[in-house]
């Protein structure tokens, strides 16, 4: 691990926070001697520096723009988190967004810097899925349960948020392919909070399970 340095990030709108660079979050330098902004083996040169969940909430999400796109979730602190014993996340359509102790510890990716990935691709793309994915945290009943592991992280509302417009290519085909480049970084698990399977995801379903937390519904998991 490198000696930490204060907010090598440009966290918008956030005060200095402490970081330190891990393995898979570090500048590269390519062929022609510019820096790579290389994260967990995704290419991030395409993505605004971001803002963290407070910052986005304050705001209101007001500089992510409105076109369609995707966004990725880092935490740049090291280690396991203490996660917290319950989510205070919102209840979309009165379902309860927790999940069991035993999953939340499994889903965690070691040494990772990404613990989500999601597409914003409705009538105002990044803007209108970001915002939700904040109200989401902050406990608003709107609709966006994927990515709810990221509510048991203690500096949950630290974590930060960086997105990438699509230009040209559906948001759907260029998050299947950050999640796979992820993949193969760590020997073909998702992120942390892409939990639940689908088709354009990238993610391959490892088991199936009543959820009586989640409105009894079968819920399947990448390995």
């Amino acid at each position: 691990m490198r000696s930490g340095i204060a907010d090598p990030l440009g966290v918008v709108g956030a005060p200095p926070i402490e970081y330190a660079f891990r393995d898979g979050m570090k500048r590269e330098p390519n062929d022609e001697g510019d820096d790579m902004d290389t994260i967990d083996g995704i290419d991030l040169n395409s993505f605004a520096t971001g803002n963290s969940v407070k910052g986005l909430s304050e705001t209101n999400c007001r500089d992510v723009p409105t076109a369609p796109g995707v966004y990725v979730v880092i935490r740049a602190a090291s280690g396991v988190p203490p996660f917290l014993p319950a989510s205070k996340a919102g209840r979309f359509k009165g379902l309860d967004p927790s999940y069991p102790e035993e999953i939340v510890r499994a889903a965690w990716v070691h040494d990772a810097t990404v613990v989500y990935i999601g597409k914003g691709a409705g009538r105002n793309g990044l803007r209108q899925r970001v915002r939700q994915l904040v109200q989401f945290a902050y406990g608003k009943d709107v609709g966006h349960r994927g990515g709810r592991l990221l509510w048991y992280i203690p500096e949950w509302e630290q974590l930060l948020v960086r997105w990438s417009v699509c230009n040209g290519e559906p948001a759907d085909t260029v998050k299947a392919g950050l999640i796979e480049r992820f993949r193969e970084h760590y020997r073909n698990r998702p992120p942390y909070a892409n939990r639940i399977s689908g088709g354009t995801g990238g993610l391959r379903p490892a088991l199936s399970r009543r959820r009586p937390w989640d409105g009894g519904k079968p819920l399947r998991f990448a390995k």
